[in-house]
């Protein structure tokens, strides 16, 4: 999910579909009968949008039968150092049973020993189905992986690899970044922070550098958490270009109407597959910069990071999908046939 937003700051090529663990968690809810039915749904997209009859009921929504602690998630009847004491004797027997099968246990069959005896221990132990397991993942994400997750994550003062760079904030960044992407003037924004290009272009280079080498995506994350709110910087409220009516419009509908906002994803992403700028044709026919379509991207992680619903998203994501070919087709026909239809052999 966090991956499917960061996608968006890089190139249009970057952008990838579900991951495999998505699509295998696809499958094993998928009841086999739906499968012939996938190509007779193309044009029925109100069925495909609200059709959830695929999901066995226990897999819809969160359930949870014990009382949650509000922030770790985990069961109040127990306590943490009840669980990680639980999880690592299960651990230590399954490598135990491993290594006497006559089994080589590598440090990768560890790490997924413990990813999945926490997982099952969790539903056990909690009565919680798929759904709120994965709420309470993320909620523990960087206990028990070391990695943060996007909208759990907090600025730590003392994490040095937050530290401001030449004086530009972590939150500076993201701001200068959303700026520029929706149209601001470059040289106003450096003059409204009070620094000169040779500063910024330094410090954007290390922030950059701190993102690539903090293994625990803590910066990359508190970016993109900044990102979401960058148009309420105190220093850049003054620099701001206006929406068109027509843009604000698309902004509301793309923030209200999710199965718009992947449309516009696929179609971005399609156009890019043609070999156009899908950020410039969202611009130009719906009048809504890059900088808007990237914080609305954000908008989305946050509330998909609130309570997530796995059967919600892999519904999105298919749709996206299916508007990806859609759009692809569209523009090929604009563009009188493929590439590969001008090539001779």
């Amino acid at each position: 999910m966090f991956k499917k937003i960061l996608n968006l700051f890089g190139n249009d090529d970057d952008k990838k579909s579900s991951s495999d663990e998505e699509k295998h968690s696809k499958k094993a809810c998928i009841n086999d009968e739906q499968d012939d039915d996938d190509d007779d749904d193309d044009d029925d997209d109100d069925n495909d949008n609200d059709d959830t009859r695929q999901w066995p009921e226990e897999e819809r929504g969160q359930k949870v039968a014990a009382e949650l602690d509000p922030v770790t998630l985990h069961g109040l009847h127990y306590t943490e150092e009840q669980f990680d004491a639980e999880v690592e004797k299960r651990v230590q027997q399954l490598i135990k049973e491993e290594k006497e099968d006559g089994g080589e246990v590598e440090q990768v069959d560890i790490d997924n020993f413990y990813l999945n005896v926490r997982r099952d221990l969790y539903q056990e132990w909690t009565g919680a189905n798929s759904n709120m397991m994965l709420q309470w993942e993320q909620a523990n994400s960087m206990k028990y992986t070391g990695r943060a997750a996007f909208g759990n994550t907090q600025h730590d003062e003392n994490n040095p690899l937050l530290a401001p760079i030449h004086g530009v904030t972590l939150q500076d960044y993201a701001a200068i970044s959303y700026y520029m992407a929706s149209g601001s003037d470059y040289n106003a924004i450096m003059n409204q922070l009070g620094i000169d290009d040779a500063v910024y272009q330094e410090a954007s280079t290390l922030w950059t550098k701190r993102m690539q080498q903090d293994t625990t995506a803590t910066v990359t994350v508190l970016f993109s958490q900044y990102y979401g709110s960058a148009d309420q910087h105190p220093k850049l409220q003054a620099v701001a270009v206006e929406l068109s009516p027509k843009g604000k419009e698309t902004v509301e509908k793309m923030k209200s109407d999710r199965f718009f906002y992947e449309e516009l994803c696929g179609a971005r992403r399609a156009a890019s597959e043609c070999g156009m700028d899908g950020s410039q044709w969202i611009m130009d026919n719906y009048e809504v910069p890059l900088g808007e379509f990237q914080k609305v991207a954000v908008y989305h992680g946050q509330q998909d990071q609130k309570h997530i619903v796995f059967e919600d998203q892999m519904k999105y994501s298919d749709y996206q999908e299916k508007k990806v070919e859609e759009y692809k087709k569209k523009f090929m026909e604009e563009q009188g046939g493929g590439v590969a239809d001008d090539i001779s052999f």
